[in-house]
């Protein structure tokens, strides 16, 4: 996703694999822009967790993921 503000670029989508337990799942943001524009940027929100299981069962959820480190200097640091 990028910021219509900074430019920052963060990631917006993941998989993870787990062989070993047989998980496949796809995390995505349940809303794009959900960056914060405090003392610091980041971008913080809720996801949609679908895949397959063990058995390759259909698996859902909703998380929770932050991420820090992808836009310019902080405001503390002279940004605005």
């Amino acid at each position: 996703w990028l910021s219509p503000v900074d430019d920052a670029e963060y990631p917006s989508g993941w998989r993870i694999r787990v062989p070993e337990q047989e998980l496949d799942l796809t995390v995505t943001p349940a809303l794009p822009d959900q960056e914060l524009r405090v003392a610091f940027r980041y971008w913080e929100g809720s996801v949609r967790v679908s895949g397959k299981g063990p058995g390759g069962n259909e698996v859902s959820g909703r998380g929770y993921v932050e991420l820090t480190g992808y836009a310019g200097p902080s405001l503390q640091d002279g940004a605005k």
